[in-house]
């Protein structure tokens, strides 16, 4: 009857819902992350990497990594991130790790933690790794060297006008397109609607402003 009922309406359920592909995806994130404790517990230790970013919806999230040593080599597992908009202190932030390195049964094996170089993380008086190594004293606080190459690149880049010029211009492209009708409503541009390039008005050189960039009647 049940079934007679869906069909008869068009509310058939298939692979396609969102329900079923979120509880889909829950599914697989719970077998992951138990096989992931599994290794965790017979590693002889083990490495946390944090770094914070912001999505779509400006809301901060905190991606949690673990690193650790198995039979077949070392290994990076992400485990899952967490949102941060609310709570961004250092206490926040260090209390947070110790309740993920718990939850992993793996807090007496840590024996070193990896942040970006921010204060909040990198102070040794009442930074993050200051406040996660009460608990695992081993914890080694280690800079990202790949963040650090990061700012080599960035830095270097920033000192010459041609990589300047170039990495505006991407920045632009992502946040035009971050910005148009498609990607926040959803839906495509209306018939009659083009996307029109435009020069700086008084630009006196060869370049595209991504800030001109505006839509116009055909």
């Amino acid at each position: 009857m049940d079934l007679h009922y869906h069909l008869s309406t068009n509310k058939v359920f298939s692979g396609t819902s969102g329900k079923i592909q979120n509880d889909l995806i829950t599914s697989i994130a719970e077998v992951m992350g138990e096989e992931i404790r599994r290794e965790v517990n017979k590693a002889p230790f083990v490495s946390v990497m944090v770094d914070e970013t912001t999505d779509a919806s400006n809301a901060a999230q905190l991606a949690l990594v673990l690193r650790y040593v198995t039979d077949t080599g070392v290994e990076e597992r992400f485990v899952r991130f967490e949102d941060v908009t609310s709570g961004k202190r250092a206490d926040d932030i260090a209390g947070l790790i110790i309740r993920f390195l718990v939850e992993n049964e793996c807090l007496g094996k840590v024996v070193a933690q990896g942040f970006d170089g921010a204060a909040v993380v990198s102070s040794g008086l009442n930074g993050v790794q200051a406040k996660v190594k009460e608990r695992p004293p081993l914890a080694l606080f280690i800079h990202c060297y790949a963040h650090r190459l990061n700012l080599v690149l960035t830095q270097g880049a920033s000192k010459l006008k041609e990589c300047k010029i170039f990495f505006a211009h991407l920045s632009g492209l992502a946040a035009f397109f971050s910005r148009s009708a498609h990607a926040t409503t959803g839906q495509n541009l209306p018939a009659g609607v083009s996307l029109v390039w435009h020069r700086h008005g008084g630009s006196t050189h060869p370049e595209w402003s991504i800030q001109s960039l505006r839509r116009e009647m055909l």
